[in-house]
């Protein structure tokens, strides 16, 4: 469902180009959880960015789906996005005007995959906030607005599900409950999940788990 094939990705720095991934190759097939770990600054948000089309790669070959995105307009990009991609933000990105039903509903459709606040209020209930669908983001608390941020990204039952540090922002409790929120809504949905962590127990957790030092994947 994911590809990599030698895989660049260079920035522009203060002092010249700045080499983020070097060379990296990996596949992550329909089913499969596998995890990035690795230090602050090793490349992993960049490597989740270039999963879902929001970087483009500067050698090499991105395919998501058996679709390069390689040399895709943006139009496609984000066909792509809406059809097959669900992304846990660690910063959660929720909407602060919009309640927790809005929140699930107005991004799906903005997808083109309409809900009805049924629908959201029910995917509420699985992740236990069955009674703050009226709750704006700011009133709830950290280990909420993440897990409504899943919710989210679960709403469109994505084929690929990207999450960038989601326990990242956590205390431990929350960290855990969050963890296993994530696991069984990927099982239970049978989405393909990649995610990037600090977290070792959580990466463990995962069929796969990769290092990224100096922008080089190897196998942990």
């Amino acid at each position: 469902m994911i590809e990599f094939q030698q895989v660049n990705y260079t920035v522009d720095g203060p002092q010249g180009a700045l080499s983020i991934l070097n060379g990296v190759t990996l596949e992550v097939k329909q089913g499969e959880s596998v995890a990035i770990i690795g230090p602050s600054g090793a490349g992993k948000s960049s490597l989740l960015s270039l999963a879902a089309g929001l970087e483009r790669s500067s050698a090499g070959e991105v395919k998501v789906a058996g679709k390069s995105l390689t040399g895709a307009d943006e139009s496609t990009l984000a066909e792509l996005r809406a059809e097959y991609i669900g992304f846990v933000f660690q910063s959660f990105l929720l909407i602060p005007e919009l309640t927790a039903i809005e929140n699930l509903t107005v991004p799906a459709q903005l997808c083109g995959h309409p809900v009805s606040p049924e629908t959201a209020q029910s995917m509420l209930t699985k992740v236990g906030l069955d009674k703050r669908g009226h709750h704006y983001p700011q009133q709830m608390s950290g280990g909420e607005q993440q897990r409504l941020a899943i919710a989210r990204a679960f709403m469109t039952n994505p084929t690929i599900l990207l999450a960038d540090e989601p326990t990242g922002n956590l205390d431990r409790a929350n960290g855990e409950h969050i963890s296993e929120l994530l696991f069984r809504m990927n099982k239970e949905q049978g989405t393909t999940l990649l995610l990037v962590t600090h977290d070792e127990g959580l990466a463990k957790q995962c069929q796969r788990v990769y290092r990224l030092i100096d922008g080089k994947l190897e196998v942990a």
